[in-house]
C-alpha cells in the first residue's frame, strides 16, 4: 500500500459508466496509439472469441494509428448455420463472410465488446477476412503493396 492507501497492483483498469472497476490488461502488455492513450489488443481478442461467430481475431493499432481495428475470422460453422436460419444463400466461405447480413452480425458483436471499453479504445473498423486465417501463412505488413 502506497502513502495514500492505494495498492499498486501494475494493471490497467478503467471504471465503467455504473462506477464498477474493469480490469482490463498488465499495463506492460498495452499498445499505445497516435494520441498516447494506451488499449489491450488481447482484451479486445479475447473477448470477441466468445462470441460463437468468431472463430479468430487480430486486434490492430499502434503509434502511427489513431483509432483500434480488427481483422475477423468468422466461424464457418454458427454462421452458416445463423446464415441457414435466416435463409441467406451462400455458396462458400468467401460468400458467407462478405454477406450484408453477415458483416452487421459481426458489428453487432463487436458493438457488445465496445460497450466494455474506454471510448479511445472501442473498435472503429473491421473487416471481415475472406478466408480462415492459416497462422503458417499470415503476415500482415502495412507497408507491402501486395
Amino acid at each position: 500500500m502506497d502513502e495514500e492507501g492505494y495498492y499498486r497492483t501494475g494493471d490497467f483498469g478503467h471504471l465503467d459508466e455504473t462506477g464498477h472497476l474493469i480490469v482490463i490488461d498488465r499495463m506492460d502488455d498495452l499498445t499505445p496509439l497516435a494520441g498516447g492513450k494506451k488499449f489491450s489488443p488481447q482484451f479486445i481478442e479475447v473477448r470477441l472469441r466468445f462470441s460463437p461467430f468468431v472463430k479468430d481475431v487480430i486486434v490492430v493499432g499502434g503509434e502511427d494509428r489513431e483509432y483500434v481495428s480488427a481483422l475477423v475470422n468468422i466461424d464457418i460453422e454458427n454462421v452458416g448455420r445463423y446464415a441457414d436460419a435466416k435463409r441467406i444463400n451462400y455458396t462458400t466461405f468467401n460468400d458467407l463472410s462478405q454477406k450484408i447480413e453477415v458483416i452487421n452480425l459481426i458489428k453487432d458483436e463487436i458493438a457488445k465488446i465496445n460497450k466494455t471499453l474506454p471510448e479511445y479504445a472501442r473498435l472503429r473498423r473491421f473487416i471481415n477476412l475472406h478466408k480462415e486465417l492459416d497462422a503458417g501463412r499470415v503476415r500482415v505488413d502495412p507497408d507491402s503493396e501486395t
